[in-house]
């Protein structure tokens, strides 16, 4: 009988791992295929194994079409290099917490590029390091970025760089005109009357003539010339060419505008002001060419438009002295620093002062005193006027009622309005307010308006005198002549009084043409039942024409300069003597 022996031993341990080692392979595999990832598994730089996801993104089909391919060589070129050295360091590592991450741009298999974000880690199989990298397309990432970019720098309008991108590009090529010591000049370049074309045609308009504008600026340009749209219709020009090219440039800006923009129909004929400043000359830091060559502009505007002009120093003499005024008529109010003197309005048939202006003056403490003509436009532009007339208003109307006390009963005050302050929405409450807290007499209140004033919004200028002239305020046409001088419109103003503009008075009695327009305008007032004022009259002669041609009030040098308010008595006693010299005289020989 045979005999076996039987050796038995349980291996369920041995083949324990090899078991967990399939699964831990099939459950890794499974995540593989099915990730939403795109993964690349490779050893070093062969490609041992692709998922779907990472196939569909370089736009291949199947697994075998990429497997035993180098990595690198859907790599751009200029990365190969660093990404095979990062290959090679990871190989080396033995730890699988190791990972980098890199930002690469690859090819597709139908030639687009990608930008892919790839963060790799090494991991082991058998022993063996292998490396697992994911990516993720962030090309749309870079798109969306670029754009921002794009609309960061650049003017959404006319495409055109920005201040900010454009200071940055010159700011760079004056650095390398400073190395070479070449020529460099900044342009500044503003549409003429641009603000009528949105008023006539709208901003859609405004905008058409800008892209217009834009392509006929650009095709003046040399290679090297740089053009950014500053805001509104100001554009900047960097040019790095010699003075004489430049000064051709400028010609042929000039040029380009001459023809007519066509928009919905409409010709629009607008030209350009063009400001230069010269690199080093002027300035050496973009900001101060930039300041410089708008100083320039504005003095082209000046000047009468369509025209370009250099840089010189003085202008910004005057733009300092400008900014030291507008910094001083801040302080002016708070300081007390105003005074109002006043010139009185002669009645030759009345023999009396029936009326004064009040008139501001300003004693600047470090300028000294200061022409109105020089600081009144300056309140207008920066709005300072509202509060500098409230002032004057208060002022003018306290004094009235002093003088009240005094004797003077029968005085009216005249005070000089402004547009920028008669197109406030509360400037009848204003009045009437300053009237009632001073204890005025309305009726003894003039508001001097321009002609300009009063021929602007028709309508509402007529509603706010209305509501003036219901409360007994005289309202005066200033300086009636010198603008629009439209007369259909002084039939339908509720005013009293038409000044006429002392162009007119100089030579009344050595011009027959000035003096007839002179008896037109009174025969007009009288027609019209107005009264008349004559300002500017600084001689005897001017006096006695008007005397003769019945004009009602006379205002000027010849009998009394501006005053302070405190010689008005005694202004008022020593013109006696010339009020009566006009009544006596016989001016036949003077006759208009």
């Amino acid at each position: 009988m045979e005999q076996y022996i039987i050796s038995v031993r349980d291996v369920t341990k041995e083949h324990l791992p090899k078991k967990q080692l399939e699964e831990a392979t099939n459950r890794y595999r499974s995540l593989f295929d099915v990730s939403p990832l795109s993964i690349v598994l490779h050893k070093g730089e062969e490609i041992i194994s692709v998922n779907a996801r990472y196939l569909k993104m370089l736009q291949f089909e199947h697994e075998k079409e990429i497997v035993g391919r180098n990595i690198t060589e859907f790599i751009d070129k200029s990365q190969r290099q660093h990404i095979k050295n990062r290959i090679d360091q990871f190989m080396k590592l033995e730890d699988e917490d190791s990972f980098f991450i890199d930002e690469v741009k690859v090819k597709t298999n139908q030639n687009h590029q990608l930008s892919v974000q790839a963060t790799s880690i090494v991991i082991i199989i058998n022993g063996e390091n292998y490396i697992q990298t994911i990516t993720q397309d962030v090309t749309e990432n870079h798109r969306a970025k670029e754009t921002l970019q794009y609309l960061n720098s650049h003017d959404s309008l006319t495409n055109l760089p920005n201040r900010t991108l454009f200071h940055q590009i010159v700011k760079q090529d004056l650095w390398k005109v400073q190395q070479e010591n070449k020529q460099a000049f900044m342009l500044s370049i503003d549409i003429d009357r641009f603000k009528q074309i949105n008023d006539a045609i709208g901003h859609h308009g405004g905008d058409q003539v800008l892209i217009e504008a834009t392509r006929r600026i650009k095709s003046c340009l040399g290679s090297n010339d740089t053009i950014s749209r500053m805001g509104g219709d100001e554009f900047m020009l960097y040019s790095p060419q010699v003075k004489e090219e430049v000064f051709q440039l400028a010609d042929r800006l000039l040029e380009v505008f001459v023809k007519p923009f066509i928009v919905n129909k409409y010709k629009l004929y607008h030209s350009i002001s063009v400001g230069i400043s010269e690199f080093q000359e002027d300035g050496v830091t973009v900001e101060t060419l930039v300041r410089n060559a708008d100083l320039a502009m504005n003095e082209v505007k000046k000047l009468g438009r369509n025209g370009w002009k250099c840089y010189e120093p003085l202008m910004k003499t005057y733009v300092n002295r400008r900014m030291e005024i507008e910094d001083g008529l801040r302080q002016a109010l708070k300081k007390n620093e105003f005074a109002l003197h006043y010139q009185p309005k002669v009645n030759i048939i009345k023999g009396k002062i029936v009326g004064v202006e009040a008139l501001i003056r300003w004693n600047h403490p470090e300028i000294g005193f200061l022409s109105p003509g020089e600081f009144i436009p300056i309140a207008e532009e920066s709005g300072l006027i509202v509060p500098m007339t409230q002032w004057v208003l208060r002022e003018a109307c306290s004094q009235g009622v002093r003088w009240k006390e005094e004797g003077f009963s029968s005085l009216k005050i005249s005070v000089n309005i402004s547009s920028v302050e008669f197109a406030e929405p509360s400037f009848v409450d204003m009045i009437l307010n300053i009237i009632e807290e001073t204890g005025f007499s309305p009726n003894k209140l003039e508001l001097e308006i321009t002609e300009s004033v009063a021929m602007k919004h028709v309508d509402l200028v007529i509603e706010k005198l209305v509501k003036l002239k219901k409360h007994g305020i005289s309202i005066a046409i200033d300086d009636f002549g010198a603008g629009y001088s439209s007369f259909s419109y002084l039939k339908r103003l509720p005013i009293h009084t038409l000044k006429i503009d002392r162009s007119f008075i100089q030579n009344l009695y050595t011009d027959s043409r000035e003096a007839a327009i002179v008896s037109s305008i009174i025969s007009l007032a009288k027609s019209l039942d107005l009264s008349i004022v004559a300002e500017g009259v600084e001689e005897r002669d001017q006096a006695l024409i008007l005397h003769q041609e019945k004009c009602d009030e006379i205002q000027g040098y010849y009998f009394s300069r501006p005053i302070p308010p405190n010689e008005l008595k005694k202004v008022a006693s020593d013109m006696g003597g010339k009020i009566k010299d006009c009544q006596k005289e016989n001016v036949s020989s003077l006759s208009l």
